[in-house]
């Protein structure tokens, strides 16, 4: 095998690893919001360093402070419910949307690996609001939240909640997040969380593996001559 591909490889496996195990999310702060704007911006504080994030698009209203806590948790559990998150938001913040038909996009000041995102009653029991994305996700669990145990429907990159609570997570590395809603409903609210330990980057990886590979190497023909 070749030497790139070897390490290729083994940084593939690493991914997979890191990805398959349950993790402490860091979510968002969400430390200001302009509700007429459309704008906010909070950080995530992980080990590898503080990731700031900013959100555009709509806006109905926002928690930055403590207020009602709205990520509860039933049986079964929306949030933690699945094998990769181990902890619901600790803090009340949250984003609160109503309209349709506008763009709306988060954005890390850095790449982050595979983030996840947590939602509040989306939609209601008889009419279904979808969030269609632009970027590829997994369902990882949906059950009993503050408003009742709806459901979701997930087609492509299109997730369509009925009274729904739960949490998707998104493939690879991600800079934004970005996403309409079809239907105006009064409301549905979500914040985002990335895993507190985030894998460095590939090619920074790829480079660290490689010197590492190549050291070794070097070292075996040493050895040989």
């Amino acid at each position: 095998m070749k030497k790139s591909n070897f390490v290729l490889s083994l940084f593939g496996a690493i991914a997979v690893s890191f990805s398959a195990q349950a993790s402490v999310i860091e979510w968002v702060d969400w430390t200001t919001a302009d509700n007429s704007a459309g704008t906010a911006a909070g950080n995530m504080d992980t080990t590898n360093g503080v990731i700031n994030v900013t959100y555009s698009g709509d806006i109905w209203s926002a928690q930055t402070t403590p207020n009602s806590y709205w990520w509860t948790e039933g049986d079964p559990a929306p949030y933690t419910g699945n094998s990769v998150i181990d902890n619901a938001p600790e803090t009340s913040d949250i984003i609160r949307v109503q309209s349709s038909g506008i763009t709306n996009t988060i954005t890390f000041s850095q790449a982050v690996y595979m983030p996840v995102m947590a939602f509040v009653s989306v939609g209601q029991t008889s009419v279904g609001v979808s969030y269609d994305f632009e970027q590829s996700f997994t369902l990882l669990s949906e059950g009993a939240g503050f408003y009742g145990d709806g459901h979701w429907a997930q087609s492509g990159n299109s997730l369509t909640g009925y009274e729904a609570h739960g949490a998707i997570q998104f493939d690879g590395w991600v800079s934004s997040i970005s996403w309409t809603n079809n239907v105006p409903e009064f409301w549905h609210g979500f914040t985002v969380g990335v895993t507190e330990v985030q894998p460095v980057p590939v090619p920074a990886a790829v480079w660290l593996f490689g010197s590492g590979l190549i050291g070794l190497i070097g070292i075996a023909r040493r050895k040989k001559a």
